[in-house]
């Protein structure tokens, strides 16, 4: 009677026991579950800044492409300024001091 005793209280224990380990289990599965979702989000925003930030990249190289052209357009038309602002050019003459035709000789 004794034995047959121990052994019920051992099986209600290993019973006990077993129940507690299924509800660590469902726990761990829970918090697993709660982990990979909170994965799942930070990899679908991480994907949104990656995108927004080559979006950006992009922006970024057609202003920077748009202010090289401005610039050259800006440079040719100062050059074109500089050049209807400034006398015209005379020929250099090759008349010498007394009136005739230099040799290029001094």
């Amino acid at each position: 009677a004794k034995s047959a005793a121990a052994a019920q209280a051992s099986h209600e224990e290993a019973q006990a026991s077993v129940a507690t380990l299924w509800d660590e289990l469902r726990d761990a599965r829970a918090k697993a579950q709660s982990a990979d979702d909170a994965c799942r989000e930070i990899t679908k925003l991480a994907r949104q800044e990656a995108a927004k930030s080559d979006r950006l990249a992009a922006s970024e190289a057609a202003a920077l492409s748009e202010a090289r052209e401005f610039s050259a357009e800006l440079s040719a038309l100062r050059a074109t300024q500089a050049q209807a602002a400034s006398p015209p050019k005379r020929p250099v003459s090759t008349m010498g001091s007394n009136g005739k035709p230099s040799s290029g000789k001094s």
